[in-house]
């Protein structure tokens, strides 16, 4: 699950990153992250708390059944009924090359543009094989479904701020 996924990152980010301060001393001046990078980030540093995040992540369902498992998010932003099949693909083009041949298949979205030569998009199997299809492109299947960064979890707002909203303490001068 995305969750699973999460937690697991998480947690690499951690040893890492203590690995890196304690056993070679090296002391971060600043902190950069993307898309998830950055609660690992905040967590790795402990400028985040783990434990009440964990707690707060473990008690809603958009990581198990929201934005993953039954996809129930994607349900309801797209007005069709499960199974969802949804993938995510990491594609070698141009945000304006996707974006101009993506109206053409509902049901894939833009979540990320990485670089001006690397995107991802998500969304239905049979929309995202579409518009590879369509691009003739080549195509890397990432094995996290990527329902963030899109408006499917608009509706979840409210509760993604809530999960992302934590106090936060500075363990060094950054």
């Amino acid at each position: 699950s995305v969750f699973e996924i999460s937690c697991a990152t998480t947690f690499l980010s951690c040893v890492y990153t203590q690995l890196l301060i304690c056993d070679l001393g090296i002391q971060p001046e600043k902190i950069l992250g993307f898309s998830g990078g950055e609660i690992y980030s905040l967590l790795a540093l402990g400028i985040w708390d783990i434990d009440p995040y964990l707690k707060k992540a473990q008690a809603t369902s958009i990581f198990e059944n929201e934005a993953d498992g039954e996809f129930l998010a994607v349900q309801k932003a797209l007005g069709i009924p499960g199974p969802i099949h949804w993938e995510t693909h990491l594609l070698n083009l141009p945000e304006q090359k996707i974006l101009a041949a993506i109206e053409r298949h509902p049901g894939v979205f833009l979540p990320m543009v990485n670089s001006p030569r690397e995107c991802v998009i998500a969304g239905l199997r049979s929309a995202c094989s579409g518009l590879i299809s369509e691009l003739d492109a080549h195509s890397t299947q990432i094995g996290m479904p990527q329902v963030y960064h899109s408006n499917i979890l608009a509706p979840l707002a409210k509760e993604l701020q809530n999960l992302w909203n934590n106090p936060v303490t500075l363990p060094f001068n950054l």
